[in-house]
């Protein structure tokens, strides 16, 4: 992997995020959607607070900067659970806008962060002999591709008349 790859696989990854969500419209976008509870709202919260912690996990590992919660103290799931209830009366237009400003966030690392930063797996003791491209990756593409798949079925059902 290198900045160029990197950087490619977000935006295409992003590309068929966006897709999929222009084909929602917001007088659904916090209809139940997704895994028996989640709307569209709320998925993109989740997406937004996770790219966001991607950032903050980055600025904690290259400048200190206390995490809030702090690493390890909660499950995915009851991270998961958090994002929910912190974002369950915020308006789509409010979740879009933090989407986006933590994902232009997330990118700037990517396009300006030092290679040993990014690339090499010795530069941070917490990630344990790993590069931190990887957080970077797990909160946007291959997050994406998580979620994608999912909106796009209930897409599909809503058009068949069956959502």
């Amino acid at each position: 992997m290198d900045r160029q790859e990197l950087l490619n696989l977000i935006r295409s990854g992003r590309t068929e995020l966006m897709a999929a969500l222009a084909r929602v419209d917001d007088r659904h976008a916090t209809d139940v959607a997704l895994y028996d509870r989640w709307s569209v709202r709320d998925l993109l919260a989740h997406l937004g607070w996770w790219e966001r912690r991607a950032v903050d996990l980055y600025h904690y590992s290259t400048e200190g900067t206390p995490l809030v919660p702090p690493l390890g103290s909660m499950s995915e799931g009851e991270y998961n659970e958090m994002i929910l209830a912190q974002y369950q009366n915020a308006s789509v237009a409010d979740v879009r806008d933090m989407e986006l400003s933590a994902y232009a966030d997330l990118v700037g690392i990517g396009e300006t962060a030092p290679e040993e930063a990014l690339f090499s797996p010795d530069r941070f003791s917490w990630t344990e002999g790993q590069p931190f491209w990887p957080w970077i990756a797990g909160n946007t593409y291959e997050h994406y591709a998580e979620h994608v798949a999912g909106l796009l079925e209930w897409l599909a059902a809503r058009a068949g008349g069956r959502a």
